[in-house]
């Protein structure tokens, strides 16, 4: 007798029909995007305490000083796929000091940057 997981779990649905947005825990999964300067392709991950997507890889968090407004983020524009950038732009951007400097303003969102260079969380 040959069992298969998916009936057990999926009302006797293939697994190819399940929802493709779902993951298995119930979360939306990682959203595929590309980066607006070197168009590689990269996952952003959904963030639970937040009930959003990361906003470490979209480009208006960094350089925009009121994007740590809630209400900002309801604006389906800041939130839109080609405003995203991979990691290893984000490095480049931290290493080149005078452009760093220059396109983030916030010193709180500098700090920030430089911390998740330091701990890993940004890199290539």
């Amino acid at each position: 007798m040959e069992r298969k997981w998916y009936k057990k779990f999926s009302k006797n649905k293939e697994p190819s029909e399940l929802s493709k947005l779902v993951s298995k825990r119930g979360l939306p999964k990682p959203l595929k995007v590309k980066c607006f300067q070197c168009k590689k392709t990269f996952f952003i991950k959904y963030v639970v305490v937040s009930k959003g997507y990361s906003k470490k890889n979209n480009w208006e968090y960094w350089t925009n000083p009121e994007a740590d407004n809630l209400e900002f983020w309801k604006d389906k524009e800041a939130r839109k796929k080609d405003n995203q950038v991979c990691d290893a732009c984000l490095l480049a951007l931290y290493y080149n000091k005078e452009l760093f400097w220059e396109t983030i303003k916030d010193p709180k969102k500098k700090q920030r940057m430089r911390t998740y260079v330091y701990t890993g969380t940004i890199s290539e």
